[in-house]
């Protein structure tokens, strides 16, 4: 009886599988490992937008809180200021702004609800680089004061950059940026910030975060600034005067000032208590005629009228 013989695999058919299975394990894995590296730096990126997204918040909120006096007070000590820190990605500007408010510094800040100046840095936290801020009082400080003696509170560690561009016009429809603000006395109209946070590897390209916003307090230094004198002017237009030069609608020294007063009140009752009623004068013909009461300086003359509008 003749036994068939049973065929097994040959050594090349052998080697072909094993170099079919490692090419399928090679790309398996290969593919793994790349959606793998993937999500880390999409988590990687994730979690520094938002970092990034947070610290520039902060600023957002501390420029968006700017203070400046109203007008016809001096606004010397409460312009903006800025320091050109250089080029690209490693420039650390500097900006320095009077704000109100607990944004930067905190609720409990003692000078929270009162105008004070904050100055915002790049520096050095023990061998990291950081954003710092700085702030105190404007007013009641003595003459030794040295900003630069205030103790830092860092924001974040993980800001390797930051840049700074202000503005106040628009030239040809386009919006005329300032790398280094100049008009230290006022306020820019709008600022564009940008964080560069640390790369995701070695090597690589910083995350950019960058905002733009604008400065609802510049509208008052820009309204006093634009027209020196006009407002003086156009309130001495409305305002009557006395032979004297003196403004009729204020009290006169000497006098309790209550007319005076009551005379610059809105409302038609105001204008009736304030502006006394003048007799009219009759003709010598008539009987009880009676004359204005003369003035100061041998005039005769009626009550100031009152300015329109008031």
């Amino acid at each position: 009886m003749i036994t068939p013989r049973r065929r097994g695999f040959t050594l090349l058919e052998l080697m072909l599988a094993v170099a079919i299975l490692a090419a399928v394990t090679t790309v398996t894995y290969l593919t793994f490992s790349t959606v793998s590296q993937a999500w880390q730096r999409g988590l990687g990126l994730t979690e520094s937008i938002h970092h990034g997204d947070f610290v520039i918040e902060q600023i957002v909120l501390g420029l968006r809180s700017s203070y400046f006096p109203e007008t016809g007070q001096d606004g010397s000590e409460f312009g903006f200021y800025h320091e050109d820190g250089g080029e690209g990605w490693g420039n650390a500007d500097t900006i320095s702004w009077v704000k109100i408010g607990s944004a930067l510094i905190g609720q409990e800040a003692p000078y929270a609800g009162s105008p004070h100046r904050v100055k915002l840095t790049l520096e050095d936290d023990e061998g990291r680089t950081a954003v710092a801020v700085r702030s105190w009082r404007v007013k009641g400080q003595p003459e030794d004061f040295d900003p630069d003696d205030v103790a830092p509170v860092f924001l974040s560690t993980r800001v390797e950059g930051f840049n700074c561009r202000a503005a106040y016009q628009m030239v040809d429809e386009e919006i005329d940026w300032m790398d280094e603000w100049e008009h230290t006395n006022k306020l820019p109209t709008v600022v564009e910030l940008t964080l560069y946070l640390a790369p995701l590897e070695e090597g690589g390209d910083p995350v950019e975060v960058r905002r733009l916003l604008g400065i609802r307090a510049a509208e008052l230094c820009w309204r006093s600034g634009a027209a020196p004198g006009k407002t003086d002017a156009a309130r001495r237009r409305r305002t009557p005067r006395t032979d004297d030069g003196a403004d009729a609608s204020a009290p006169r020294r000497g006098s309790s000032g209550g007319d005076a007063r009551d005379r610059t009140a809105p409302g038609a009752a105001a204008r009736d208590r304030a502006v006394p009623r003048t007799p009219a004068r009759r003709s010598p013909s008539q009987p009880g005629n009676t004359r204005t009461p003369a003035a100061p300086g041998g005039a005769n003359r009626g009550p100031p009228p009152v300015p329109p509008g008031s």
